[in-house]
């Protein structure tokens, strides 16, 4: 009876605490649903906005606007443009995955909110256009899981 108990017990609190794992692959899923995805999408100009949060993709807490700088799009390059200039390599995979490593920058003296873009593109694990509008999510860092951008 006590192995019973226990292993009820055991599979519960497992289910609850595997249940409440971010699946990024979920977050991935429920962006998509809110958008499309592809390449010719993706090519032009966009203007940084603001870092974001989401829990799950399907609510989006907006947290800290982005003062300034733009990303641009060209097929398989894309280029920033804020204090520096820093350039970037991506790749598409999937539905709307993407991958971004960084190839060169001028990188001088960068103010913490470059740093902060930087270091969430090349986090990124996939992207959606909503309207005129990108989502980036990337890896989480302080409370921040979604980069947000506005098609100039």
């Amino acid at each position: 009876m006590k192995t019973k108990s226990f292993l009820i017990i055991f599979f519960f609190v497992f289910t609850t605490l595997n249940g409440c794992k971010r699946d990024t692959s979920t977050i991935c899923d429920k962006l998509l649903e809110q958008g499309n995805a592809g390449q010719s999408l993706l090519k032009g100009e966009w203007k940084f906005e603001s870092f974001a949060y989401t829990l799950n993709g399907s609510t989006i807490k907006y947290k800290e606007k982005i003062q300034k700088g733009t990303l641009a799009f060209n097929d398989t390059t894309m280029g920033v443009s804020h204090t520096n200039t820093i350039r970037f390599l991506y790749t598409l995979e999937g539905k709307n995955n993407i991958m971004i490593k960084m190839k060169g920058s001028t990188y001088i003296n960068p103010p913490q909110e470059e740093n902060d873009v930087t270091v969430a593109l090349i986090n990124s694990l996939c992207y959606v256009i909503k309207e005129n509008k990108l989502l980036i999510h990337f890896t989480e860092k302080d409370k921040k899981n979604i980069l947000i951008l506005t098609k100039k």
